[in-house]
């Protein structure tokens, strides 16, 4: 697990050198932003069994689907 940590986890910032163009570094945060997006989270969405203490502890459940369904089919 620790391996697969280091290999998600944000590259540390850099100081920006004159000759580093803002576009380079805006094109690297947008294409980082979506790996952790598209992959990352798609993978732990699909693969991720979280124990009971995560659930119990760190983990909040903001808004149930079904119930904002019948929330909106009344408007």
């Amino acid at each position: 697990m620790r391996e697969l940590a280091y290999f998600y986890s944000p590259a540390p910032l850099s100081v920006v050198s004159a000759s580093a163009s803002d576009e380079d570094e805006q094109v690297k945060q947008k294409a980082e932003a979506w790996r952790i997006q598209n992959i990352l989270f798609h993978a732990m969405r699909k693969y991720l069994a979280a124990p009971k203490s995560l659930l119990e502890n760190d983990v909040v459940q903001v808004a149930s689907l079904p119930d904002l369904y019948r929330v909106f089919e009344r408007c």
